[in-house]
């Protein structure tokens, strides 16, 4: 690996515990939700350039061995530094993000949905959570993000199944 990979690496590193020590701090739904997902399990994700092996026992005590992956022969879950900030700043859903192929993830139904959960809720506390914002913060403004000039409104996002309920046309009163 090159330095800059090195680097990389040791930042996503931490950013991905320290992650797991804010939800883990706040002893919510959301962290009980997680260990759910990921006790007993690993992965292989990737962000960018940087893969990552994880790995995670403990059960309530998890612990989550994050080690430099050196193969990106078929990560589990893959993901732009891009599309992570567009998704945070509310530029783009996960749902779309996921559709249009900016995230790639490989699991059974069940942690898929599990997973989707869990970052929908990361993402809601988000706004009400400093430790949250610091860490996003931080994210946007170390890792080396490649610039996207496309905006995802979210008003423009349709689901790839449509609408439940179609919009009621205004009248104009004249």
């Amino acid at each position: 690996m090159e330095n800059s990979s090195d680097e990389n690496t040791l930042k996503l590193i931490n950013w991905l515990h320290t992650l797991v020590e804010i939800i883990r701090s706040h002893d919510t739904p959301t962290w009980e939700l997680l260990v759910h997902t990921v006790n007993n399990k690993s992965a292989i994700i990737g962000i960018d350039s940087t893969y990552l092996s994880l790995s995670a026992k403990g059960g309530l005590k998890l612990n989550i061995e994050i080690l430099p992956y050196k193969q990106i022969n078929n990560p589990d879950f893959h993901v732009t530094s891009n599309t992570i900030v567009n998704i945070i700043v509310g530029r783009y859903t996960i749902d779309k993000a996921i559709n249009d192929g900016h995230i790639f993830i490989r699991s059974q139904l069940a942690d898929l949905l599990n997973i989707h959960y869990l970052l929908m809720n990361v993402l809601a506390d988000t706004p009400i959570n400093q430790d949250f914002l610091t860490l996003w913060l931080d994210f946007k403004d170390n890792w080396q993000i490649k610039e996207s000039y496309k905006t995802y409104y979210i008003e423009d996002q349709t689901p790839s199944f449509g609408f439940f309920i179609k919009p009621i046309p205004i009248l104009k009163i004249i």
